[in-house]
């Protein structure tokens, strides 16, 4: 194969791996169900259940990239709706601490049971090797296009 053809092969798998990707979101979301929740309401209610202390909302908008009141109208609907409480600091009244609740941490535990159902039926009939394979292409793709981005700062 010439590296005309080596391009276009890796961009019709590029445009697969987007198909994948949106397909396996609409799998997860048919089998969870959506429980009224939008994707970004919900990826902030994963990253609530992996944190080992609660966070403030600055550290909510600081790793989801975004305004300070764009956290703080989306944490009033998950309040709202029982997912989280949110207090506020002892020693700085400016300071909102965000914690799940039982219903948040149930909805979380329910998604994680889907998703691995759903990567389970995704992997199977592939081998170990093939998954690491796999998993070590994307990586390299990964940090190829990051260290493009960094050059290109």
């Amino acid at each position: 194969m010439d590296n005309t053809e080596l391009l276009e092969k890796y961009r019709q798998t590029m445009q697969a791996c987007g198909r994948v990707m949106r397909r396996h979101r609409a799998v997860v979301d048919a089998v969870v169900g959506n429980k009224g929740l939008r994707k970004s309401t919900h990826m902030m209610l994963f990253y609530l259940y992996h944190c080992k202390t609660s966070p403030s909302q600055n550290d909510i908008a600081a790793r989801f990239d975004i305004s300070a009141a764009a956290v703080t109208t989306t944490l009033k609907k998950l309040e709202h709706d029982g997912f989280i409480t949110r207090k506020m600091s002892e020693s700085d009244s400016r300071v909102r601490y965000v914690e799940l609740t039982d219903k948040g941490r149930e909805v979380i535990e329910n998604t994680r049971r889907a998703f691995d159902r759903v990567d389970e039926m995704c992997l199977s009939g592939f081998s170990e090797d093939e998954i690491a394979q796999f998993a070590a292409m994307i990586e390299r793709i990964k940090n190829n296009l990051t260290s493009i981005a960094e050059e290109n700062q």
